[in-house]
């Protein structure tokens, strides 16, 4: 299996991206004010009170939002009384076809699927086949981590609730323990993936025959998947990046629960409503997995070194965000390929909540409008995990930076000078070390390079740029490149793990 084609290595680096893009989107600036659209009836699912009328508002709102947005899809489900209130979509599911985008629609759901693994596992516990709380090593031996010592003492309630010391999944970073398990939270696609190899051991079965018995049929979600499907094809939407241009379709074969989730945004409403009525699990493990774990790291999503400080609203329980606020608790979870995004908010006590699930990758960009004017209250996450909305000029001189690049490597470094002189990128790499990301992700790896070997002339002391590079050129085929950036890399950062591997370095 070739490495494009790789599920562990296609999906690394859209996890990876999801902690840089958001600082790349407010990084330099404050955050800026949404401009907001015409007044809409009061919000009522923070209250837990009828979304008729904001439904009807929602419906005659939202094709001038999702067109201010550049958004050329998006679909929903809303949560009221325990039951799916309403679904449907917005737009067009391609933009070649203009086939319509609706509730029964196909999106990648990215790590919107680690609830449904979370669900699954605590199955596994509420049958007394999995403990939250002993040693994961008792079922399953790691072959990536079990020589480390601290991997006999991460437990699935570590794996589940992003405290087990591992990483994300990125291109040229290893499956790695990289702090004590148990200590603060980062954000690590590897231990959602781990937790899937786990269940497959001890259940005997590959993850999408167990997620088919314990959570999509229970919940009659028929059209949700962790691999593709032939069926899915006539109804699919494709994804599409920020100036609106189709990319290709991903189809993985094996399942890979951090990002594979195929789902409809009915199917996604179905989900929510058979866990908040405990049709999936009883209610000492919905318990569990609502109960604050951790507190986050303010402006920390991927902490693999030491975390300063801890948030006083905003924690993570077992698959789920948690935020405290007037209206009482709410569960949260984003996702993010950096071609499909999408968005959850679950108020557990009033059995109220809403899911949106977009084909491009501005349609984070609309979160804090939809699901002020939809659900109202408060929502602390939003300042933990940041994007800036569709109408911020740091979104703008992202877009146009891209845009410059997808022209010619020259009119996109002449217009990331013009950004920066204008003070709207960020003032470190993270905003070309993100936007090689996304090119290198998008299979254009010349790009990708052209960008990282900008941001080496622009951050010569960081290992960042040398540390891509060593990657960039290893695609290219140009080993003598690829290993004398590696060189570069560890000689300001000995501990770089690609650049160790990549020169034999013990």
């Amino acid at each position: 299996m070739n490495q494009w084609s790789d599920p562990r290595y296609t999906s690394n680096v859209f996890r990876f991206l999801i902690a840089l893009t958001l600082v790349l989107l407010v990084a330099g600036c404050g955050r800026e004010a949404s401009q907001t659209l015409a007044p809409w009836p009061p919000p009522q699912l923070a209250a837990g009170g009828d979304p008729a009328a904001t439904i009807a508002a929602l419906k005659t709102e939202m094709p001038a939002m999702i067109q201010r947005a550049a958004v050329p899809g998006l679909s929903m489900a809303i949560l009221a009384n325990g039951a799916v209130a309403w679904s449907g979509g917005f737009g067009v599911a391609d933009v070649r076809t203009h086939r319509a985008m609706t509730g029964a629609t196909i999106v990648e759901a990215a790590s919107l699927g680690e609830p449904v693994l979370a669900t699954i596992a605590l199955s596994l516990v509420e049958s007394g086949r999995l403990d939250l709380d002993s040693p994961i090593a008792r079922w399953y031996a790691d072959p990536n981590l079990k020589t480390d010592a601290r991997y006999g003492r991460i437990t699935l309630r570590q794996l589940l609730s992003h405290t087990a010391g591992l990483g994300n999944l990125r291109a040229n970073q290893p499956e790695a323990i990289f702090f004590s398990p148990g200590d603060h939270f980062s954000d690590s696609g590897v231990g959602y993936l781990v937790a899937q190899r786990l269940i497959e051991t001890v259940t005997g079965e590959p993850l999408e025959q167990t997620a088919v018995r314990v959570v999509f049929r229970p919940a009659a979600m028929a059209d949700s998947s962790f691999v593709w499907q032939p069926r899915f094809d006539d109804h699919t939407a494709i994804g599409h990046d920020a100036a609106g241009q189709p990319m290709p379709k991903r189809r993985p074969s094996v399942a890979f629960a951090p990002a594979s989730l195929q789902t409809t945004a009915e199917d996604y409403g179905r989900f929510l409503a058979a866990l908040v009525n405990g049709r999936l699990i009883g209610p000492p493990m919905l318990g569990e997995m609502w109960r604050e774990q951790i507190a986050v790291t303010p402006d920390c999503v991927e902490c693999l070194s030491t975390a300063n400080g801890r948030s006083t609203t905003v924690f993570w329980g077992l698959g789920w965000g948690i935020d405290r606020t007037a209206d009482g608790v709410e569960v949260w979870h984003w996702g993010d390929t950096d071609i499909f995004r999408g968005y959850v908010v679950l108020y557990p006590a009033k059995k109220s909540g809403l899911a949106f699930l977009s084909n491009s990758v501005n349609g984070l960009s609309l979160r804090d409008d939809l699901i002020g004017h939809i659900a109202g209250g408060t929502h602390p996450d939003w300042d933990f995990v940041k994007y800036d909305q569709y109408d911020s000029p740091m979104v703008a001189a992202a877009n146009a930076i891209q845009n410059a690049f997808m022209r010619d490597p020259v009119a996109g470094a002449a217009e990331y000078q013009r950004q920066k002189a204008l003070g709207l990128v960020s003032k470190d790499e993270t905003t070309l070390d993100t936007l090689g990301f996304r090119f290198f992700t998008q299979r254009l790896p010349r790009t990708a390079v052209a960008i990282w070997e900008l941001e080496a002339q622009e951050f010569p002391q960081s290992w960042h740029p040398y540390d891509n590079l060593g990657l960039g050129y290893k695609v290219l085929g140009d080993a003598d490149k690829s290993l004398a950036n590696y060189r570069k890399a560890i000689a300001i950062n000995p501990s770089d793990p690609a650049a160790k591997r990549a020169l034999s370095i013990r």
